[in-house]
């Protein structure tokens, strides 16, 4: 019996959909730093970039959390269009390796692990 309600317990626990709270301004402020250690960023480049990835991942939980699916290529677009004009061509050109290399590595921005992308 106290095996039952142990195997119990621990299918329950599995089965728990609690994810820990994401913080798009703490998500977009960690990828920015990560970025900026690779290309000279000024200050105020680096918080435009800020407000953009922030608006991003804002834009891409509400569509998630709605239980609508978000056109992830067609917001990485955009987004990659806001940061293009910030950027340089040189900086914009290893900012799309830094991404696609994050890409690789990446949890979803809602805290979920992304499945491989085709």
């Amino acid at each position: 019996m106290i095996i039952i309600v142990l195997l119990s317990t621990l299918a329950i626990n599995a089965q728990s959909t609690d994810r820990p709270n994401f913080d798009s301004k703490e998500m977009a402020s960690r990828t920015i730093g990560e970025l900026a250690s690779q290309i000279n960023l000024s200050l105020a480049i680096q918080d435009s970039l800020k407000v953009t990835f922030t608006q991003f991942f804002d834009e891409v939980c509400k569509k998630r959390e709605s239980g609508n699916r978000p056109d992830i290529k067609k917001m990485e677009s955009e987004r990659d269009l806001k940061v293009k004009s910030l950027l340089t061509n040189e900086q914009f050109t290893i900012y799309q390796i830094f991404m696609a290399e994050k890409k690789l590595r990446r949890t979803g921005t809602c805290g979920e692990v992304m499945p491989d992308q085709p």
